[in-house]
């Protein structure tokens, strides 16, 4: 990662000529340039979303700070389509309940 760092800054990737955005299409381009160029799976860029909701979640992040962080209006729409446990965090899970 250090190396990554390094090489790029955040600017690479989300602003292009004069400062400006870049399109989603370029964005999703270049980084799936980067994942290959770095022997990384290459996912689509939107799952990272999903990814990083789902680690907040195992790791105890509160629904509702996570929900206003990925600017959602209420934590359903958060728990519905962006959070989906692994099996192993629901034997965790089950397991603490027991050990109760």
């Amino acid at each position: 990662m250090k190396k990554f760092c390094q090489e790029y800054s955040p600017d690479d990737f989300l602003f292009g000529r004069n400062n400006k955005p870049l399109e989603p299409r370029t964005l999703q381009c270049r980084f799936k340039k980067f994942l290959q160029k770095n022997d990384i799976p290459v996912i689509n860029f939107h799952q990272l979303r999903h990814k990083f909701a789902g680690n907040c979640v195992e790791n105890n992040v509160d629904i509702k700070v996570l929900s206003e962080i990925l600017g959602h209006s209420n934590v359903s729409i958060t728990l519905n389509y962006y959070v989906h446990p692994t099996m192993d965090f629901k034997r965790k899970q089950l397991n603490m309940a027991i050990k109760k």
